[in-house]
């Protein structure tokens, strides 16, 4: 049900009444990624995401896309991350090293914590805590 909705949304299906806005579409595709990620298929979240990149460069404007450069650096952490999960034990722990996956992640969200800091609160978070 939610890869429908959000398909429906961000493709501005013509079903969809009232027609949806720029930032509406984006969390639609947004949300369709992190659908993706959370059923452990981040090949097809990966694709959905170089897919949604080229819609903001044509649809958001370059003013406006701060936050949304955000959270797209966001989601490649978390594809990242699922890509790592889904490899063999031995293949994603080599003599006790981190992986190239972890390291790639762990870099990703350093630039994100320094190029962002009005989301450091949001991406320090633990995932088990609510937000405030």
């Amino acid at each position: 049900m939610p890869r429908k909705f959000f398909d429906e949304i961000g493709t501005k299906d013509k079903k969809v009444k009232p027609e949806p806005n720029a930032g509406q579409q984006f969390e639609a595709k947004f949300f369709r990624v992190l659908t993706d990620v959370l059923d452990k298929k981040p090949d097809d979240a990966a694709k959905g995401l170089a897919e949604l990149e080229g819609w903001i460069s044509s649809n958001i404007p370059k003013e406006q896309q701060e936050g949304v450069n955000a959270a797209v650096l966001l989601a490649k952490f978390r594809i990242a991350s699922a890509q790592e999960m889904g490899r063999s034990g031995p293949e994603r722990r080599r003599r006790g090293r981190r992986s190239s996956g972890d390291e790639a992640s762990a870099l990703l969200m350093q630039f994100v914590r320094k190029s962002f800091p009005a989301y450091r609160a949001i991406i320090n978070r633990p995932a088990h805590q609510p937000a405030e």
